[in-house]
């Protein structure tokens, strides 16, 4: 009787580079491969551009590369690109179209820096985006895009009540949001501490903002560290979540994380009726839809203080669809239908060549545009920067 030999295929080997460690790179792919990983979907490494070694690189068929915006993305990325790697890159922010008003704006609007961000594009095959709006726009200069799922990265097994009654009210972003808070919410907060006094607590986490300095408000510096922001989330445990998004050109580009997040955390929040949210948010049933009035503001937060059960049905609903649509097995198995279309058997073992000397460049780059941003302060900046680096914390 003649034998059958059975092949099995081994799993794509995949490799994800980045030169900080924050919540775009986690959101946007750690947790979606780390789940591919342990479910033997793919092999994956993943390590900082500066600790990255030539074994890494040869060894990978896909390497991916989230918000690369600096000469050493793009140096590594050539390097592999000429070793015929497939490279595939991710954004969430349309990183060639910074407002000058937010506080990355100086950064993005050297040509440095997008010439680097144009050479990441050139350099890769593949692009991914977790908005419509850049898979449309940058889409078509590669061979292959796709959207990605951001999943809830943190999920509450039942929401818990606050033991005082008082209603807790807060904004969760990063630095650059303070300004979205006192242009949309600023009289609409004013109004409402008025209205409720102590029946309310008004928070704000990750950014600074003037409203907070007049009215009733506790402020909680933001934090790099992505454990310590879902462990602080968790702890303010808020009832109502506050979502404020501008209605402009580079808004409608971002992804619509804040409702994924405030599902996680069973938080009822109020979204600004505009891209990203208009669509995806489910007025009444995921959370409430809001037109950026002062008016339209407070009717919302009103409507959600007074309303308990509005608030828990809405609760009750985020945290199945962070359990269920949101969730990262979900988001992952997602990603893996795309990683599956791209062509990847025949990328090889290619040997690469010296990486030293781009890394040593990209980091002179990485200060001198740092620099242009901050000025004098970027000394200080770049130390504690570097520290960080170096102890592998970011």
């Amino acid at each position: 009787m003649e034998s059958t030999q059975v092949v099995t295929s081994q799993p794509m080997r995949v490799l994800l580079l980045y030169r900080t460690f924050g919540p775009s790179v986690n959101l946007c792919a750690m947790l979606q491969l780390k789940q591919l990983a342990q479910t033997g979907n793919i092999a994956l490494r993943h390590v900082r551009i500066l600790a990255a070694k030539k074994a890494d690189l040869e060894w990978a068929q896909l390497i991916i590369f989230v918000r690369g915006d600096g000469l050493s993305d793009e140096w590594m990325a050539k390097v592999c690109h000429q070793a015929g790697k497939k490279i595939l890159y991710i954004l969430d922010d349309d990183l060639l179209n910074v407002p000058m008003s937010l506080g990355s704006g100086p950064y993005y609007a050297q040509q440095s820096v997008k010439d680097h961000i144009e050479k990441m594009m050139e350099y890769s095959d593949y692009f991914a985006s977790p908005s419509d709006v850049l898979i449309e726009k940058y889409g078509p200069r590669f061979s292959y895009s796709f959207r990605i799922i951001e999943p809830s990265a943190y999920v509450m097994r039942k929401k818990e009540k606050n033991p005082t009654g008082t209603v807790r009210i807060g904004f969760a972003g990063s630095a650059d949001r303070g300004s979205d808070i006192d242009a949309i919410l600023a009289e609409a907060l004013r109004q409402i501490t008025k209205k409720y006094g102590d029946r309310v607590s008004i928070e704000i986490f990750g950014t600074e903002t003037k409203i907070a300095k007049e009215i009733p408000c506790r402020q909680y510096k933001y934090t790099e560290s992505y454990q310590e922001y879902q462990e602080k989330m968790h702890a303010l445990n808020w009832d109502i979540g506050l979502a404020p998004m501008p209605d402009t050109p580079f808004h409608r580009c971002k992804h619509y994380n804040k409702l994924v997040e405030y599902c996680g955390f069973g938080i009822a929040g109020i979204y600004s009726n505009v891209k990203p949210y208009a669509g995806e948010v489910e007025d009444g049933v995921t959370g409430l839809l809001c037109e950026n009035t002062t008016q339209a503001w407070v009717s919302a937060i009103t409507r959600l203080i007074e309303d308990q059960a509005l608030r828990e049905r809405i609760s009750e609903t985020c945290l199945l669809r962070a359990q269920t649509v949101y969730s990262v097995p979900s988001a992952a198995e997602s990603f893996l239908q795309n990683l599956e279309a791209l062509s990847l058997s025949d990328v090889p073992y290619t040997k690469i060549g010296f990486l030293g000397w781009a890394k040593l460049c990209g980091l002179i780059s990485w200060y001198r545009e740092k620099f242009q941003k901050f000025g004098w302060k970027t000394p200080l900046i770049a130390v504690k920067k570097m520290i960080k680096i170096i102890a592998g914390d970011v």
